[in-house]
């Protein structure tokens, strides 16, 4: 891969105090312990966090020239409408790469980072039953070439599956594929702690993204050749 142009804020990693800001505001998530620490947030937090997304864009675009992405990076405060008896501000904090600009329910590329771990990976977020029918029906369809490209992805990877079942199970197609024909909520990733040698902390952290995601891409694209953009929208 070329060198990256330097054009935005270079990534430097996160710090122990990433950490310990994220776990003290999920102790004092009100708005009188917040505002006078507003600053360090931005600077212990969300600017890291949003030089990390860019960077890993601009990364991700380099390799992938004929590609639109769209980066979101999270907000700190929560949707006041949407409280649910929580306190005003994220305690878990994002950011997403994806095809497509808006709300819809496509497979996105993430990293999210909380006190007690990180995480990033792939998944396909509240996807309609839909497009699940469709997901379904292409495994059914093709059950070896669905295999095949499980293999390519678990290769010498250390991305776990994290996908969610239905209630109820749809179909026995055997211990392999049932995780993904019989899944709600498609998630592969990893999880890793606030440990020393975690990437976390690693300002090549970006690139490991860049390398995580290009081994899910298959499936991403599997997803998006089968579900056509239109079928993610409302």
């Amino acid at each position: 891969m070329t060198a990256m142009k330097k054009t935005i804020e270079t990534f430097n990693g996160f710090t122990d105090r990433t950490q310990q800001f994220l776990e003290e505001l999920t102790y004092n998530n009100n708005r009188e312990w917040f505002r006078p620490r507003k600053e360090e947030c931005m600077k212990e937090v969300m600017r890291p966090l949003e030089a990390l997304g860019r960077e890993t864009k601009e990364r991700l675009a380099e390799a992938h020239p004929e590609r639109e992405i769209f980066l979101h990076v999270c907000r700190i405060y929560r949707d006041a409408r949407r409280l649910g008896g929580r306190g005003p501000y994220k305690t878990e904090v994002w950011f997403t790469l994806k095809e497509t600009g808006g709300k819809v329910r496509c497979p996105t590329f993430y990293f999210s980072l909380k006190w007690t771990e990180f995480t990033y990976g792939m998944e396909w977020y509240a996807a309609s039953a839909k497009q699940m029918e469709i997901f379904r029906k292409a495994i059914e369809s093709a059950p070896r070439t669905f295999t095949a490209l499980l293999d390519s992805i678990g290769a010498g990877t250390e991305l776990d599956v994290m996908n969610v079942p239905y209630q109820r199970r749809k179909k026995d197609l055997g211990e392999r594929l049932n995780p993904w024909y019989n899944c709600r909520y498609l998630d592969v990733g990893y999880v890793g702690d606030w440990v020393e040698g975690e990437p976390v902390y690693d300002p090549d952290l970006p690139l490991r993204l860049v390398e995580a995601y290009e081994k899910l891409d298959p499936l991403y694209r599997y997803i998006l050749d089968h579900c056509p953009l239109d079928t993610y929208r409302d």
